[in-house]
């Protein structure tokens, strides 16, 4: 193609059409502009496309941590809710002779109430995103500050829950000082696991209830409700905007 150029140019000096010849040189320069524009606009094209990927498989991780969050919080606020009912049914025990009467029902309640899940939000992606830079590749500021502002509560959150699991295992050790925890726990190990001391002691049961060690032990039995209400309900909210920021980036995503 450059000979071929280059072959007319020299014709038209040889002829001394020199009107021509600039004429000609004009429009091929133009022809270079144009082709050179034209390879900058694909080369940004497929720049754009290259960065537009990048952010599709960054939002796609994100997602996919939102929805282990959302899954690990469900499991937990369903065993919270289970919880705040093994409190409430070892209190009716104390009233309820069918409740304290049923050696095997109590033991699951208690056993249930000792029980905990911690949850730790999934944030190693985005802690990778974050320390690399990659997080600005998420080019709508609304999005990017969406996913900020979720891991940043979720830390904030965090703090709370541990401080929270920390009050409710002190008091579970000191209700456990009233209980029958060994043969509570056993009730729940397989038979070629189990090996429990002696028979479960439902005796505290049948106490008075105006004796002080049954109002002691219903006082921290109703303490360990309300923290574990208050974690519920801090769960709930990590839930709702977990679910948020998933449907969120999910919908951003469908329109990319």
């Amino acid at each position: 193609m450059i000979k071929f150029f280059r072959k007319i140019r020299q014709k038209m000096l040889t002829e001394n059409k020199l009107r021509m010849y600039f004429s000609y040189a004009i429009g091929e320069i133009i022809l270079v502009v144009i082709g050179i524009l034209l390879a900058l606009q694909i080369n940004n094209l497929n720049e754009d496309r290259k960065v537009r990927n990048q952010e599709k498989d960054l939002i796609s991780g994100l997602i996919r941590d939102l929805g282990k969050d959302i899954h690990l919080l469900e499991i937990i606020n369903t065993y919270d809710s289970l919880q705040i009912i093994s409190d409430r049914t070892i209190l009716a025990a104390f009233t309820t002779d069918s409740i304290r009467n049923n050696k095997t029902l109590i033991q699951k309640q208690i056993a249930n109430g000792l029980l905990t899940i911690d949850f730790t939000v999934s944030k190693t992606f985005y802690e990778d995103l974050k320390n690399n830079g990659k997080i600005n590749y998420l080019a709508n500021d609304s999005i990017r500050d969406a996913v900020e502002d979720y891991y940043a509560n979720m830390e904030n959150m965090n703090g709370v829950f541990d401080k929270n699991d920390v009050s409710i295992r002190d008091v579970s050790v000191k209700i456990g000082t009233y209980l029958d925890i060994n043969s509570s726990f056993q009730a729940m190990i397989p038979e070629f696991g189990k090996q429990e001391l002696d028979e479960f002691d439902n005796s505290i049961f049948y106490e008075p209830i105006e004796s002080p060690k049954v109002k002691e032990l219903a006082n921290l039995i109703s303490m360990r409700q309300a923290l574990k209400s208050m974690v519920l309900n801090i769960h709930k909210i990590a839930l709702s905007d977990a679910k948020a920021l998933k449907e969120l980036l999910t919908n951003y995503l469908e329109e990319k």
